[in-house]
């Protein structure tokens, strides 16, 4: 039966989506402005005082603003906070901290899938998501701000007290005023960066472009199987949490991988799957079994989180420091226009046509892709 209100359900997870949208712009252009580690906690605040607000919101378009402000907070604590680790880490070990982001992230949808079965008024469930981030704020005393935004900053001394300690606990040397021996680049005509030093020369526009179909179209494919768990039947619950639980074999594929045959690849690999997996379930029909409908969903769903994870690599590593942070989340605002497509195809339009909408993007993306970004093993040749 039609209900004349569930287009409000899709107004109020297009509008989150939204939020997201502005909120990548913001965080990503104040983390390469004012620091990683501000932004991060920023958004945490905006989070917790949102996600609380939410729980006692009287209309439901005051309640879609405030989680318009939720999805505003969440690419500073993911996006931003992914970007802090990567340049933390070093090139050595970014394959290591994208897995262990993006497991930590399966794990927490997995347990949101817990909390929403067993609590079932969701004013209570929001209170129960938002407050426990009042905890991160213990962690500024704990988390450094990041030493290569640092450098590109010119504070040499804090970047200094950063990598000594880190030297101290991994048994290595940083020699003393290590800044005088840097060399620095007497070719560069700009001193400050922006926005406009994504399109600034030919192979910076192609990458930027590039990225710009990708994020989307992963975007699209992960949202829209995330929302439509039960496509294939059986307990919502059960299957958001199957769904999350498949992105953990995924990051192992990642993990596994990326260093071996390069990011390219992978990413080009893991969409084409997912693409082909989509495809043939709109030229299969509907009419299959539960148990068929299930394996297309986790595999589509394992190829798809391959392809966004390594993507979140992909990009920190095609842009300098400069403008990393400021690169990812562009790229990140421009995926919410799949995010947000997504909503509204999973309420409109038949299942078959929404998987063909899903698997056309894929597919499309692996010839576009071929010959215009470089392939990436390791390392950051963009610094």
């Amino acid at each position: 039966m039609y209900d004349d209100r569930s287009w409000i359900k899709a107004t109020v997870q297009s509008l989150y989506y939204i939020g997201q949208m502005t909120g990548s712009l913001f965080c990503g252009v104040m983390g390469d402005k004012i620091g990683r580690k501000r932004v991060f906690y920023l958004a945490i605040v905006i989070q917790t005082l949102c996600g609380t607000l939410l729980t006692v919101a009287p209309t439901w378009w005051l309640f879609a603003l405030l989680k318009a402000g939720t999805g505003f907070s969440q690419p500073g604590i993911f996006g931003v906070a992914v970007v802090l680790g990567m340049e933390l880490v070093g090139a050595k070990y970014r394959r290591l901290g994208a897995v262990v982001a993006g497991a930590f992230y399966a794990f927490g949808e997995m347990i949101l899938a817990g909390m929403a079965y067993a609590i079932t008024d969701y004013r209570i469930l929001h209170a129960a998501i938002a407050l426990p981030s009042l905890i991160f704020l213990s962690y500024w005393w704990l988390v450094p701000e990041s030493a290569r935004w640092l450098v590109t900053k010119e504070r040499y001394e804090e970047a200094d007290v950063i990598l000594h300690k880190a030297a101290r606990i991994n048994g290595s040397y940083v020699p003393d005023r290590w800044w005088e021996q840097l060399e620095m680049s007497q070719n560069s005509k700009y001193t400050s960066f922006g926005l406009f030093d994504l399109v600034r020369t030919p192979k910076m526009r192609m990458r930027t472009l590039i990225c710009f179909f990708l994020w989307p179209v992963n975007t699209m494919m992960y949202y829209g199987l995330t929302m439509k768990s039960d496509l294939g039947g059986g307990n919502l619950y059960i299957n958001f949490a199957i769904s999350a639980a498949m992105e953990i074999p995924a990051l192992f594929v990642v993990y596994f991988l990326i260093d071996r045959i390069g990011r390219r690849q992978i990413v080009a690999g893991s969409l084409m799957t997912a693409g082909i997996c989509l495809v043939l379930n709109w030229i299969i029909g509907d009419d299959v079994s539960f148990y068929w409908g299930m394996l297309q969903m986790m595999i589509t769903k394992g190829a798809v989180t391959v392809s966004y994870t390594a993507m979140y690599t992909y990009t920190s590593e095609l842009f300098p420091t400069v403008i990393r942070n400021t690169a990812v989340g562009c790229c990140s605002t421009i995926a919410r226009v799949g995010a947000i497509m997504s909503s509204y195809m999973a309420l409109w339009l038949r299942i078959g046509s929404t998987y063909r909408l899903f698997g056309i993007g894929p597919v499309t993306v692996y010839f576009l892709r071929h010959g215009y970004i470089p392939t990436l093993t390791s390392g950051d040749p963009s610094d």
